[in-house]
């Protein structure tokens, strides 16, 4: 367990008091607790400055209570190694009708190899900080006047970005549109599949697709945040795996790594996720955030952990048309565009409403649901404030409105790992032997060149030259089902072939005679992942299978070739053409050769 310090500050009145404090520390789970005297107030504000930098907000409850707590990491992250400190409280609020305002301060010293504290003496704040507070606090008073106005059903408070600096705080607004806006990028083909009326992927069948919240801290890398975090979640969901859980480098694209990127003075997110696509992006640990420009620094094994995407294309450019992101959104979380100013930075909760002018779009983020009724309709989206900031680092926000939320709206793809080990087959022994000729493809593969793209596992071993090769020589003695397992950087899939064996001598048994012209119902169905179609010519000839939603549009071709006499069989992984899940829902396929036709029903869940 974490340690937790006690600090807490004594003030009489909100009066000019003078200041003074007393100090007491004590252990207790990972949080750190700050105690003072309750404060009686109205419409009261506070928050607690750890010398020039935001420690913790105070609510309107913490201050009446005289006490707050914040995760003793995020005091950790603020204190230096050894030497004094100072704490401030600043609190304000209305009693007897007369608005009264405190600055406490206190001077402490570390206790040398323990987390205790000596306390100092007093200590008055700058008069810098001072003024950014009574600034702050009167911002926060008017927006929240103009929310009651409104009768707007959100929450606005004090948070750590709302609380940095002017420059700071105006440096965070990262988002540079280049001339060419998206470029050349396909647009993202609209599809049949229907809108839900809700949906979250933070607890999407119980499950929360998303990486965890990250800080961008004051860097205006949000274009390169709200990247990383769609590639994250487009690998969780691809895989519907939320184990796999990846952090990768926003310093890449920040870095020089990728000059055509961006850097703290603001960037694009679809030339990352197109960096990303051609370059591919290592891990957090392989190149660290740094929250501000540097070389291209990455780990010297960055190529072998690298995680690349499939496509990039645009869902929206200058629209915010909510049938076509939901259309995007309802497969897996897409990165978007908003303009920002003060009232979504002081965002801590509620569905957030903006009703200022329309100005040039400024922040990237990342769309993971919406919910809400006609007159509450909103957007959930991810942003990289840090989890002290809105709800738990997400905010909820009305959807339509002059803050452009949806400009620019990004879809990837990600395929994951796939693995065919082969038809099943028969061999005569003990004098001929087959090569195994798996397919293997897509996924996270290695892609430094010195290493293998995949590792291979073929079990049982007996019968083989040799079980770790893609394509070992099998000469089983005996029947024998071998299972391929294959890994690649993200996770691992198996599958099997069967090798039946024939002694020399004997007549293998009479295969079963195919059917003219025939169609199986597809096995499993309903499905979840992959379903096999079985299908049978009479004479070689040109076959045709494809897959078809309920509206009759074709979204995926699986077979479109010549193939020979007999039985044959194709694999369907639920995806369309461009590599996307479909939905769940009833879908047909249709087998076409000559002039003749068989169509059947399958049922994705």
């Amino acid at each position: 367990m974490g340690k937790t310090i006690f600090i807490a500050l004594l003030i009489g009145a909100l009066s000019a008091i003078p200041g003074h404090a007393n100090l007491g520390i004590g252990t207790r789970a990972e949080h750190a607790v700050i105690t003072f005297q309750p404060q009686p107030l109205d419409d009261p504000i506070g928050c607690v400055y750890l010398g020039d930098r935001f420690l913790v907000g105070l609510s309107p409850e913490e201050v009446r209570a005289g006490q707050a707590q914040v995760f003793l990491s995020e005091v950790g992250e603020l204190l230096p190694g050894a030497g004094e400190f100072s704490l401030y409280l600043f609190i304000e609020g209305v009693k007897g009708g007369v608005r009264l305002r405190a600055d406490e301060g206190a001077r402490f010293s570390r206790h040398p190899g323990s987390p205790g504290f000596n306390y100092l003496g007093e200590a008055v704040p700058a008069a810098a900080l001072t003024d950014l507070i009574a600034r702050r606090y009167q911002e926060l008073r008017e927006i929240r006047a103009r929310i009651a106005a409104e009768r707007a059903e959100w929450i606005a408070d004090v948070n750590p970005v709302f609380m940095l600096p002017d420059a700071e705080r105006f440096n965070m607004l990262g988002l540079v549109v280049p001339p060419e806006g998206v470029g050349n990028l396909p647009v993202r083909p609209l599809d049949a599949q229907a809108a839900p009326d809700s949906l979250d992927w933070t607890r999407m069948n119980g499950k929360n697709y998303l990486t965890g919240i990250r800080n961008q801290g004051s860097c205006g890398s949000c274009w390169a945040f709200g990247a990383v975090a769609q590639v994250e979640a487009l690998v969780n969901v691809a895989e519907d795996d939320t184990t796999i859980d990846l952090n990768l480098s926003e310093q890449t694209v920040v870095s020089d790594c990728c000059t055509s990127c961006g850097n703290c003075s603001g960037g694009w997110h679809s030339t990352a996720l197109n960096f990303i696509r051609n370059t591919g992006i290592p891990t957090e640990t392989c190149f660290p955030y740094r929250a501000a420009n540097s070389a291209c620094s990455r780990c010297s094994t960055w190529l072998a952990e690298a995680r690349k995407i499939n496509t990039v294309t645009t869902v929206t450019n200058q629209s915010q048309n909510e049938t076509t992101i939901k259309n995007a959104l309802q497969y897996h979380p897409v990165s978007t565009c908003v303009y920002v100013d003060n009232t979504f930075q002081a965002y801590r909760g509620g569905i957030y409403s903006y009703t200022g002018p329309v100005n040039d779009i400024n922040h990237a983020v990342l769309f993971v649901g919406w919910g809400g009724d006609t007159t509450q309709a909103y957007w959930k989206i991810k942003n990289s404030w840090g989890a002290s900031w809105g709800e738990q680092g997400y905010m909820r926000a009305r959807r339509g409105q002059t803050n452009l939320l949806g400009y620019y709206t990004m879809d990837a793809t990600y395929l994951p790992l796939f693995v065919d080990a082969g038809r099943d087959t028969t061999l005569r022994a003990p004098r001929d032997t087959l090569t195994l000729n798996p397919t293997v493809r897509d996924g996270a593969p290695c892609y430094d060149p010195s290493r293998p793209s995949y590792t291979y596992a073929w079990s049982p071993r007996t019968g083989l030259s040799d079980s770790t090769l893609k394509n070992p020589r099998a000469y089983p003695a005996t029947t024998t089902t071998y299972r391929l397992t294959v890994r690649d950087l993200n996770r691992s899939r198996s599958d099997s072939i069967r090798i039946t064996v024939v002694p020399y001598g004997v007549e293998a048994a009479p295969a079963e005679p195919a059917p003219a012209f025939g169609l199986a119902q597809n096995h499993p169905n309903p499905f979840t992942n992959r379903t096999a179609i079985a299908y049978s010519l009479p004479a070689p000839g040109r076959v045709v299978l494809r897959i078809y939603d309920v509206s009759g549009r074709c979204i995926k071709t699986l077979v479109d070739q010549t193939v020979g006499a007999g039985a044959h069989s194709a694999w369907w992984d639920g995806r369309n053409a461009s590599g996307e899940k479909t939905g769940t829902g009833i879908y047909f396929y249709r087998l076409e050769s000559g002039s003749r036709t068989f169509l059947r029903k399958i049922i994705r869940l």
